[in-house]
C-alpha cells in the first residue's frame, strides 16, 4: 500500500509536525503488530522459546519506559505550560528520523 498525500503546495509547520507524528505512529503500529504476531507463531511450535521471549520482554519494559519518559518529557512540559512545543516536537521527530 502506498502513502497517500494530498496535493498541498504549502503546509503550515504545526500541520507538518502532526503529519510526521501520524507517520511515526503508523510505523510503530506496523512494527508492533509484527512483533506481537511473532511470539504467537513461535509458541505454537516451541512453547519454551515463547516463554523465554515473554520473560525478556517483561524485563526490557522497565528500561524502555525510562527512556521513553525522558524522550517525551520536554514536549509534554511545553504543552502543559503553554510554551513553544513545536521546536521540541521537531527535535524529537528528527531523532526518530521521520522528517525528510
Amino acid at each position: 500500500m502506498t502513502d497517500w498525500t494530498p496535493d498541498i503546495t504549502v503546509i503550515p509547520p504545526d500541520r507538518a509536525i502532526l503529519l510526521d507524528l501520524l507517520r511515526l505512529r503508523k510505523r510503530y503500529r506496523i512494527e508492533g503488530l509484527a512483533w506481537q504476531s511473532a511470539p504467537v507463531k513461535i509458541s505454537c511450535e516451541h512453547p519454551e522459546v515463547a516463554n523465554l521471549l515473554l520473560d525478556e520482554k517483561k524485563a526490557a519494559l522497565e528500561t524502555a519506559e525510562f527512556h521513553a519518559k525522558g524522550q517525551f518529557r520536554r514536549t509534554e512540559s511545553a504543552l502543559i505550560e503553554g510554551t513553544d512545543y513545536l521546536s521540541s516536537l521537531r527535535e524529537m521527530l528528527k531523532r526518530q528520523q521521520v522528517s525528510p
